[in-house]
C-alpha cells in the first residue's frame, strides 16, 4: 500500500533537495514559475509535475516520494490560493545555538558569613562560569593557598582522601574568594578554633559525605573520618582569613 501524501509545502529548501534526489533538474522556483502558469491556463498540477522528470523519478528511501508529491501538492495549493511564496531568496541556513550565558557571580555575603542560599547560587556559579574564570580561581587557590596545599602534601593522606580534600578545599576557597568582603589574602595555616558559619559547615560537611559515598571510589571508615578532619582543619584557616580580610601578597 502506497503511504498517503500529506499535501504541505515544507520550504525551498526541502522542495530542491527532494525534486534532486528523485533526478529533476528543476528546482522549488523554476516549479513555482510552471505552476502559475498551469494554473493561468487551466492546466492540471499532474501534468506539470510529470513534466519535472525527463525520465521516471527515482526514490532511494520509501518516505521520499509521498513527501516530494505532498511539497509539490501543498506548494500548487499555495499558489492557487493567492498566497505570496518567495522563493528566490536563498533558504535559510540553519544558525548554531547560542550557548547560554553563564550567571553572573555572586554578590558579596554580609560579615556574619554565607547563608545556604548563598552558598547554592555561589556553587552554581562556580560549576558553570566560564572555563577563564575557573582557571584563575584555581591558579588563586594554587599561589595564594600554598600554605594550606603543602600541609595537605605532607598529611600523608591516601591518594583518595588527598585528591577528594584538595577539591573539597579549592571549592571553599573559591566560593571565599568570590563573596568574602575583603578578597582572601594568603591562606594560613592557624591552630586556633574560629566559629565557622553553620551554613558553610554543613555544606563541607556534605561534600565529605559526597565523596566518602562515591559509586566508583567510596571511601572506607577510616578515610571518611580522616577525609572529614583534614577538610574541618583547612576550613577553619580559610574561614580565618576571611575574618581577618588577609591582605595580597607584596610582588
Amino acid at each position: 500500500m502506497s503511504q498517503p501524501v500529506n499535501r504541505r509545502f515544507e520550504g525551498r529548501a526541502r522542495l530542491d533537495t527532494l525534486l534532486e534526489r528523485a533526478g529533476s533538474l528543476a528546482d522549488a522556483e523554476s516549479v513555482a514559475e510552471a505552476f502559475l502558469k498551469a494554473q493561468k491556463d487551466d492546466v492540471p498540477a499532474s501534468v506539470v509535475i510529470s513534466a519535472l522528470f525527463e525520465d521516471e523519478p527515482r526514490f532511494s528511501d520509501r518516505d521520499d516520494a509521498p513527501a516530494l508529491y505532498g511539497n509539490l501538492f501543498g506548494l500548487w495549493d499555495l499558489l492557487l490560493s493567492g498566497e505570496r511564496v518567495d522563493l528566490k531568496a536563498p533558504p535559510e541556513k540553519a544558525g548554531r545555538p547560542k550557548k547560554p550565558r553563564p550567571p553572573p557571580p555572586p554578590p558579596k555575603f554580609p560579615k556574619e558569613g554565607p547563608t545556604a542560599e548563598w552558598l547554592d547560587g555561589a556553587f552554581g556559579y562556580l560549576e558553570s562560569c566560564l572555563p577563564a574564570e575557573r582557571t584563575r580561581l584555581e591558579h588563586a587557590f594554587d599561589n595564594r593557598g600554598d600554605a594550606l596545599i603543602t600541609w595537605l602534601d605532607e598529611a600523608g593522606a591516601s591518594d583518595q582522601v588527598y585528591s577528594a580534600a584538595r577539591q573539597i578545599l579549592f571549592e571553599l576557597f573559591a566560593v571565599l574568594e568570590l563573596g568574602a568582603p575583603h578578597e582572601l589574602g594568603r591562606v594560613t595555616m592557624t591552630q586556633a578554633k574560629v566559629e565557622v558559619p553553620a551554613a558553610l559547615s554543613a555544606w563541607a560537611h556534605e561534600a565529605v559525605f559526597q565523596a566518602a559515598t562515591d559509586e566508583d571510589e567510596p571511601l572506607d571508615a577510616g578515610q571518611s573520618q580522616e577525609l572529614g578532619e583534614r577538610v574541618e582543619t583547612g576550613l577553619q584557616s580559610l574561614w580565618n582569613g576571611v575574618i581577618h580580610g588577609g591582605q595580597r601578597p607584596r610582588r
